[in-house]
């Protein structure tokens, strides 16, 4: 019995041994030891600043561009890391009507807007153009205010060419509220010399519609995704200049120059940008929103995930209908607070309104929210 168990021993020790010595020999194939060196010595040196903010001219220099003015993936070449940068503001501007000049936009200044530089924060869709003591711009279009497709596209060709310095154009309505540092980090991970184009994305009447992000909820472009619809103005104006949501024609706009909405969910399937006020999002359970379904179940991209765990506190970038809450709305809440004190009117549930604008007589659609006012923004 003995001697059987310690042969038993000895094999396992000698078919032990004869594997570690395989798979030695195959990592040493694979990773020999001057890889090893190469790697302490230069790679792991160079990812030291990971912790750091990352800069645009660290990471890729691009060397060329393709035929339609983008950027060649074959042409480009990795840079060193550690190459001078001077960090930007994004250019925030706000897609707005006249009237709203002295109440929306005023909010806007004297709540997120305060941690905006003035000369990053522009209103476009006022009535003259002119420039306030605080260093705010207020723009006028060429376009009737109803004319919401319209606006947005002469308004995204006005910014491009108005800044083109800027790495990144960050668009809200004058109903969305920005957290401007979460948003600042969060563009940190990305180049704006490749074309991104982030916001809450959907997909038109469900899986397998057209691809666009919320207008409403607000949504970035990089230099290069706004620079390349820039110079298809006059073909998006004929083609889609007369559509009702400016958010739908945009996404149009920048698929024809092959720039599609990415997912900007967080490590957790969070949205970022909001497409409610935090309430409504915060309390979706308690508000029977998951049970009375409605459009946004089937139009936003990916698992919905609402109620308490709805929104991430370094994470979360934007809500919107915000209009007459901004000054006292607080994100993440204070402690000791367990919601927010916007309140949910229920007969707002009853009645049609511009929050749910599109196909509201699916059969589904039990119910729509009610905006925050009747502006046609």
């Amino acid at each position: 019995m003995f001697l059987s168990q310690r042969g038993l021993l000895v094999a396992v020790v000698l078919i032990f041994s004869t594997t570690s010595c395989s798979l030695f020999f195959f990592a040493g194939y694979l990773f020999p030891a001057d890889r090893f060196e190469d790697l302490h010595s230069t790679e792991l040196d160079q990812f030291q600043s990971y912790a750091q903010p990352v800069d645009r001219d660290r990471i890729l220099s691009a060397v060329g561009s393709s035929a339609s003015g983008g950027i060649s993936i074959s042409r480009m070449s990795f840079s060193p890391l550690g190459g001078a940068h001077a960090p930007q503001w994004p250019l925030f501007w706000v897609l707005t009507i006249p009237q709203n000049e002295d109440g929306r936009c005023k909010e806007i200044m004297l709540s997120w807007g305060k941690q905006v530089p003035g000369d990053s924060l522009v209103f476009i869709g006022a009535q003259t153009n002119r420039t306030t003591t605080s260093g705010h711009r207020f723009i006028a279009l060429d376009a009737a205010p109803e004319k919401k497709a319209l606006k947005e596209i002469l308004a995204w060709r006005l910014v491009a060419e108005m800044y083109p310095e800027r790495e990144w154009f960050v668009k809200g309505d004058d109903d969305t509220w920005f957290l401007v540092h979460n948003l600042n980090r969060y563009l940190e991970e990305f180049d704006p010399r490749l074309p991104y184009f982030l916001g809450c994305k959907f997909h038109l009447g469900g899986p397998g519609g057209i691809q666009y992000v919320s207008g409403g909820a607000g949504y970035v472009l990089s230099r290069q995704a706004a620079g390349r619809m820039k110079n298809v103005t006059t073909r998006c104006i004929t083609d889609y200049g007369n559509l009702s949501e400016g958010d739908l024609a945009i996404s149009k706009c920048l698929q024809i120059v092959g720039v599609f909405p990415e997912d900007t969910r967080d490590e957790r399937g969070r949205q970022r940008f909001h497409v409610f006020p935090y309430d409504y999002h915060a309390n979706w359970y308690r508000y029977g929103f998951h049970s009375n379904k409605f459009w946004y179940h089937d139009w936003v991209w990916g698992p919905v995930i609402e109620g308490r765990g709805c929104c991430g506190d370094n994470t979360t970038v934007s809500f919107h209908y915000m209009s007459k809450k901004m000054q006292n709305f607080q994100f993440p809440l204070p402690p000791g607070r367990s919601g927010s004190q916007l309140k949910l009117d229920p007969k707002a549930l009853q009645q049609r309104s511009t929050l749910a604008p599109r196909q509201q007589s699916r059969k589904r659609l039990r119910f729509s929210f009610a905006s925050p006012s009747s502006s046609p923004v």
